[in-house]
């Protein structure tokens, strides 16, 4: 996820503000889909 712009806390929290718009979910969602890919294969 790092590699793809994504930064995770070590505990595995996530945080989604107020302030994120569609284009950073979309980012996110991306990078989701494709870490699971290479852990999946």
């Amino acid at each position: 996820m790092l590699d793809r712009g994504v930064h995770l806390l070590p505990d595995g929290r996530w945080y989604v503000g107020a302030a994120h718009t569609e284009v950073e979910l979309h980012l996110v969602r991306h990078a989701i889909t494709e870490s699971l890919k290479t852990v999946t294969t």
